[in-house]
């Protein structure tokens, strides 16, 4: 299952992004997993959360290239 086929698929991206911080934040690098992740975003499965994380690293990877 892609995050396109998960209803409203950019808000649910943005929901996701913002559930990993605050996850990130409150429990530490370790302690994080993307089954809290997952929970705090209400919903998506720890699969659709590990694609939206692998995207928005990919993403920030190719645009530092691109800036540099």
């Amino acid at each position: 299952m892609t995050l396109r086929h998960y209803p409203k698929g950019s808000a649910k991206r943005l929901e996701i992004l913002d559930a990993a911080l605050e996850v990130f934040t409150t429990e530490g690098y370790r302690a994080t997993s993307l089954r809290g992740i997952a929970e705090r975003a209400h919903g998506p499965s720890p699969r659709i959360v590990d694609t939206v994380l692998v995207d928005y690293a990919a993403v920030g990877s190719v645009a530092a290239r691109w800036a540099s």
